[in-house]
């Protein structure tokens, strides 16, 4: 049941720091007390920051390789 839990916090954490920030950021300041839907929360907002800091990486170190083909 507890894993229910965290995954769903996760999932939901997730989507909502992808398509709401400031909502995932209110949500996070309102849910009190230790859960493993919390813990899910906030790991799955983590989780997405992760992949977006990673893809953004990418995109640079691609872009900065056309333009030094580009010279």
């Amino acid at each position: 049941m507890e894993d229910q839990q965290y995954i769903k916090g996760f999932n939901q954490g997730y989507l909502l720091k992808q398509h709401k920030t400031e909502l995932y950021q209110t949500m996070t300041n309102g849910i009190v007390g230790d859960s493993p839907y919390k813990e899910g929360f906030l790991d799955g907002g983590k989780q997405f920051e992760l992949e977006r800091a990673q893809q953004q990486i990418k995109e640079r170190m691609q872009k900065n390789r056309s333009k030094e083909r580009d010279k």
